[in-house]
């Protein structure tokens, strides 16, 4: 090095070291030169080039027995700025005040600022409106929301291309963010069983974000045990339908019983006796109203399971013929069937309709979720029954009996638990 008014320099051995490019050095060095490739404006995302013919590659075996069959996706919940002044109205002008002093000096004399002060508050209750882009992308209503979806993908590179613009994906969440949620779909075809993983974060203060998991899923059911099953719940809805029957002509024999009871007896009674006499030969018992309302629910159910599994469509594999779809493999078919090659749509378009795919198949989940606690409940109704049922024979009516005498003792535990609990 010179004597500071000129500067020399020397070179001693250099070495060129190859390495392999990382994809977001790929992507910078192509979102960086984009003008100067296309100097035209071509839509760059609407789908790929024609193919070159290139070298021979060898495509070997991956032997999985639980596939992906979707990229994981990544959804997010926005919420509104507000000016800080309306969330503490008796600070209001104090802070509008304090907010423009700390830039009006250089905006008074060095810059032309667009507005007094950029200081804004975030507002939690109100969500952004579905018209309003993020990331270059348009909401997806799901849940009652308007969310923002991307591939989680995005977020190995630093940068991405969207709006004309290059944007840094740390930037795609920021305090304006209330909700984010992940959502991956594996699939097992030996058990034809499906699982949704829903992994998901809350916004729950300042700096504070709550992480929870889920997993949803489904079994598809083979063709003999589908047969199987509609056989049985047949048979059930049959056998509700004659206890229904039997305990209806019950009641209508008692309520003869009755009538010549009191015919019989008519004018040799008081009032007080007919009373006693009708107190004592109920047309229905208490535990009748719960056997029907419990044989109803039955058909009820078994008709809903009918409609969550119904029988499987048909169609065309590769030209070799019709093959059965399942009901459940009916959204995943759409998903795996989209044409992320056509050059007529643009990207945001495929990746919107693969979203909403996406989101279909996580309500049917639900849906599965509740009919699975549904037959649950059902379960233990029956269950519950039972143990009423046996409280007929002194010897098999321990159970019943241990309940009805503990009765009274567990509700005040339950008074005093539930008093401990909150003051605790």
């Amino acid at each position: 090095i010179g004597d500071g008014l000129t500067t020399d320099a020397m070179l001693y051995a250099p070495q060129l070291i190859f390495r392999s490019m990382e994809v977001s050095e790929l992507q910078q060095e192509f979102y960086s030169t984009f003008g100067f490739l296309r100097p035209d404006g071509q839509d760059q995302v609407s789908g790929p080039e024609p193919p070159v013919a290139g070298t021979t590659a060898e495509v070997l075996q991956y032997p999985m027995e639980v596939v992906s069959i979707i990229p994981p996706v990544v959804f997010q919940r926005r919420v509104e700025l507000t000016p800080c002044s309306s969330q503490v109205p008796g600070l209001a002008q104090s802070l509008d005040n304090y907010f423009v002093n700390q830039i009006a000096g250089r905006c008074a004399h060095t810059y032309e600022c667009s507005v007094p002060s950029g200081f804004v508050c975030i507002d939690r209750t109100a969500k952004v409106p579905s018209t309003q882009r993020h990331f270059g992308t348009k909401t997806l209503e799901y849940n009652g929301d308007s969310w923002y979806t991307e591939f989680l993908d995005m977020f190995s590179l630093s940068t991405v291309y969207r709006d004309n613009d290059i944007v840094k994906t740390g930037d795609w969440m920021d305090l304006q963010t209330d909700v984010v949620e992940v959502y991956n779909i594996f699939l097992s075809p030996q058990k034809k069983a499906g699982t949704m993983l829903k992994l998901w974060w809350t916004y729950e203060g300042p700096g504070r974000m709550r992480g929870t998991t889920e997993m949803k899923s489904f079994v598809q059911m083979d063709v003999e045990s589908r047969e199987t099953w509609y056989f049985m719940m047949f048979l059930v809805m049959v056998v509700a339908i004659l206890d229904i029957v039997i305990l209806i002509a019950f009641a209508v024999l008692r309520c003869r019983r009755r009538r010549r009871v009191m015919k019989d007896l008519q004018g040799r009674m008081t009032e007080e006796q007919e009373t006693i006499i009708r107190d004592r030969t109920p047309i229905f018992e208490f535990w009748d109203i719960g056997d029907i309302l419990l044989r109803l629910l039955s058909i009820a159910f078994c008709l809903w399971h009918a409609a969550m599994y119904p029988d499987p469509t048909t169609v065309d594999v590769n030209g070799e013929g019709q093959q059965p779809l399942e009901f459940y493999e009916e959204p995943i078919n759409s998903i795996l069937c989209l044409n992320w090659s056509d050059t007529e749509r643009t990207t945001e378009n495929k990746v919107h309709e693969f979203m909403g795919l996406v989101i279909k198949l996580d309500g049917m989940l639900k849906s599965e979720t509740s009919h699975r606690m549904w037959a649950t409940i059902l379960v233990l109704f029956f269950f519950a029954r039972v143990v009423i049922f046996l409280r007929v024979h002194p010897r098999i009516a321990v159970l019943y009996s241990t309940i009805v005498e503990m009765s009274t003792d567990f509700l005040h535990f339950l008074i005093l638990f539930v008093i401990l609990y909150v003051v605790l």
